[in-house]
């Protein structure tokens, strides 16, 4: 294959397969109504349904390497491709969004790392930066 690196297709690969994981929860979660008031970490949890023990692995790996990233640090702030962009408030949105409506946002906010390169690396696999703060979320959070 002329002219596509062996990195980029590992890139387009974890992306679509990341992409694909996060589609298959919402069509698992489907389309129940969202809960008011749920905590960051309930909404995050959503996105993973029977996979939270991993995504709270995932999330505490990250947290070792990058203790300091703004969303993980804060009990406030969201992954910006975890919401529409544009969106006034960003926590509100996130803790109010239906899951499979939060799922879909997530999964758009991962090919969106992938393309603009915002990867994060653990252990040799390369993730999009959206899918580990999710994780962090998700692992760090009381």
């Amino acid at each position: 294959m002329a002219g596509v690196s062996r990195r980029r297709l590992i890139l387009v690969g974890a992306g679509g397969l990341v992409t694909m994981g996060l589609a298959a929860v919402a069509v698992v979660i489907g389309e129940e109504r969202g809960s008011p008031q749920r905590s960051r970490r309930d909404a995050a949890a959503a996105v993973f349904a029977n996979h939270l023990e991993d995504a709270r692995v995932l999330g505490a790996a990250y947290l070792s390497t990058r203790p300091d990233d703004p969303v993980a640090a804060s009990d406030r702030r969201v992954p910006p491709g975890a919401v529409p962009s544009g969106t006034a408030d960003q926590e509100e949105w996130f803790t109010d969004a239906v899951p499979a409506r939060l799922a879909g946002q997530s999964a758009s906010g991962c090919r969106d790392d992938f393309v603009a390169g915002r990867i994060v690396e653990l252990d040799g696999w390369l993730l999009p930066l959206t899918a580990v703060q999710l994780c962090a979320i998700v692992s760090g959070d009381a």
